[in-house]
């Protein structure tokens, strides 16, 4: 029930599509759930190596009478070891509660062929219409190695989430951390 488009890239220009719809049976019923749709456009431009540009819009019907209308940006930059990412995104809604942006913004670095390190934020506004009220905005930010030799891989990170749901309880702040090590045969 999803059909995606990738178009070729023509002096580093491709188009993008996707169209979902969503159906459930019982009792030998189909009931039509609703349906997405979303268009977007990348851009590598061959005048600026390691440039990458990109814009998405989306139709969501959330519910037979809601729609949700999504758009995104992203620009994207790689030099030499470093990789430089933005990327904003914003859903609208007929319905208060549905509407919600996030910015976000990451940094990786290859040390050399074997070493990454990495860095990223998003602040996340799940519920804008309640923004400045009894809601708070959720920040995420997090720190990533990974070290590779051979068929064997060392890697970790930590992630910090604050406020998360929208919520300033204490509770609601949260840490995680994660090591792996990997073989590959």
């Amino acid at each position: 029930n999803l059909f995606t488009y990738d178009s070729p890239s023509f002096s580093g220009v491709q188009f993008k599509m996707a169209h979902q719809v969503d159906h459930f049976t019982t009792s030998g019923q189909s009931y039509d759930l609703g349906q997405y749709t979303d268009f977007g456009i990348q851009i590598s431009p061959e005048m600026v190596e390691g440039l990458t540009v990109g814009y998405a819009t989306a139709e969501l019907d959330d519910t037979t009478s809601t729609s949700i209308d999504n758009e995104t940006f992203f620009v994207k930059y790689a030099v030499g070891g470093f990789t430089l990412g933005y990327q904003t995104h914003e859903a609208d809604s007929s319905v208060a509660g549905d509407n919600d942006e996030s910015t976000s913004w990451g940094i990786s670095y290859a040390v050399n062929e074997n070493m990454t390190i990495a860095y990223g934020e998003r602040d996340y506004d799940d519920d804008t219409s309640t923004a400045g009220a009894s809601s708070s905005e959720q920040h995420d930010s997090g720190f990533s190695a990974s070290y590779t030799m051979g068929g064997m891989t060392i890697a970790g990170h930590m992630n910090q989430n604050d406020n998360v749901g929208g919520s300033t309880a204490a509770t609601n702040d949260k840490e995680s951390y994660e090591f792996a090590l990997t073989f590959a045969f």
